[in-house]
């Protein structure tokens, strides 16, 4: 059901939906966690659903429906996964003992990337990870300690960052805009910069240090 709102009109007119599918999830933490199952072994929908689906109002609902069903206990289960099994990629992610809703935020880094090509309707897919970190303390610690900041900081300076690319990322085409809206990213940055129970990494201090990122902003 999921796929077919890409491109709908339907759900415009009809948020109540999305209201029903919240409480229909409330009740069910088996559906919670059976959605976001589905949602880490196919980031393809993710992506589908928050970078490719061009109607904003789409978009929204969708995210306001992850957040209320990362917010639900049956989201802070431990997930099942191998042990010692890690993510692949430029900060190691160690996922042995992870809830549901951690992993969740380990498949959003893994299509960080591929938000490039989709400047004009990334602001959904950064608000989940301030809208995450908003939910608890702890959540913000974990975020924190997956050196969020690094991460952000290194996609909004691209070809400029601090980390040496073998590969250089091909430009983003602009359209008619000179920038795509990089705020959402900036106040994700911000919020754990200032909230009291990040614990910086060494990748964030030698981001939040670098003349790159100060240059930029």
């Amino acid at each position: 059901m999921l796929r077919s709102l890409v491109g709908s009109e339907m759900c415009i007119r009809d948020s109540p939906m999305f209201s029903g599918l919240c409480d229909l999830f409330a009740q069910s933490d088996q559906g919670c966690q059976w959605l976001l199952s589905h949602l880490i072994e196919d980031t393809s929908m993710l992506a589908m659903l928050l970078f490719e689906c061009p109607n904003p109002k789409v978009r929204a609902q969708v995210r306001m429906l992850l957040v209320h069903i990362l917010r639900q206990d049956s989201a802070q289960a431990l997930y099942p996964v191998a042990e010692q099994e890690t993510v692949t990629e430029e900060v190691p992610t160690l996922i042995s003992e992870i809830t549901y809703a951690q992993r969740f935020m380990v498949c959003l880094f893994s299509i960080l990337d591929d938000a490039r090509k989709y400047w004009a309707n990334f602001s959904e897919y950064f608000m989940l990870f301030l809208d995450w970190a908003r939910l608890s303390p702890e959540n913000s610690a974990w975020l924190s300690a997956q050196s969020l900041i690094f991460r952000l900081g290194d996609f909004l300076l691209g070809n400029a960052s601090i980390v040496p690319r073998n590969r250089r990322h091909a430009n983003v085409k602009m359209g008619g805009y000179k920038h795509p809206d990089f705020e959402p990213l900036l106040t994700t940055i911000c919020y754990l910069v200032t909230d009291n129970h990040s614990v910086f990494t060494d990748p964030d201090w030698k981001m939040l240090c670098s003349v790159q990122l100060w240059t930029f902003c």
